[in-house]
């Protein structure tokens, strides 16, 4: 898994990729993604560890069918060195972030994602990601999808500024956060939205488009695919 470093906004669009598709949807058929962030939780703002982990997350979700237990799970990871880290406290770290991540999904999601295929795998994990990391959901809802629905498809980092400041006049532990973090924090987030297909290289939004497979186990509700992923009908 190849991760891309965030490169700001670019001034020409790029050519979606193959897997992806421009949907030209009608504004008032996407839903209302405005949240009410005053009454929000604390932010968890652990998944500055990395990327995805997509093809990490498909073996730890293999190991947990098997094993059906999490911590035996993380245990059998950090023995086999599947990050293949230096050190074995910063695999145990990072393998437990994702294994809190998987545990967002349901039981059929993460059946699921042990045999998809790569697009849906990540597709499955940006979800995982959204749920588990509210700040990510947020800006996935009230920025990326707001941006496409509007067709603004240009995304900067002046719209994660922008969405960082709005949110830190709610959550103070923002407030707290070097500069350095800010910044690595949306370095991740960029490289996550370019790992699962919603961003171009640079920086356009396009459309993420899940099977119907996919479509078919995902849990309707609060917390649905089709609120994080631009393009993702119900």
């Amino acid at each position: 898994m190849t991760s891309t470093q965030d490169t700001g906004q670019a001034n020409c669009p790029a050519e979606p990729r193959s897997n992806f598709t421009m949907i030209q949807t009608d504004k008032a058929e996407m839903p209302s993604h405005k949240t009410q962030i005053a009454n929000s939780e604390e932010y968890r703002l652990s998944f500055g560890t990395g990327g995805l982990y997509v093809l990490e997350s498909a073996q730890l979700s293999q190991s947990y069918s098997d094993l059906e237990s999490w911590d035996e799970v993380i245990e059998q990871a950090v023995e086999h060195n599947l990050l293949q880290f230096k050190s074995s406290g910063s695999t145990r770290r990072t393998v437990r972030e994702i294994c809190i991540r998987l545990k967002a999904l349901s039981q059929k999601e993460l059946n699921f994602f042990v045999t998809a295929d790569p697009y849906d795998q990540s597709l499955i994990n940006w979800l995982a990601c959204c749920r588990t990391y509210q700040f990510i959901g947020d800006f996935a809802t009230q920025v990326l999808l707001e941006n496409f629905a509007s067709y603004k498809l240009e995304l900067g980092h002046v719209d994660f500024d922008f969405f960082y400041d709005e949110q830190a006049l709610f959550h103070p532990e923002l407030e707290e956060i070097t500069d350095g973090t800010r910044k690595k924090l949306r370095q991740i987030l960029f490289r996550m939205m370019r790992e699962v297909g919603v961003l171009t290289e640079n920086n356009r939004i396009v459309a993420g488009i899940a099977s119907q497979s996919l479509k078919d186990i995902n849990d309707h509700g609060a917390r649905d695919l089709h609120l994080f992923v631009p393009g993702v009908v119900q």
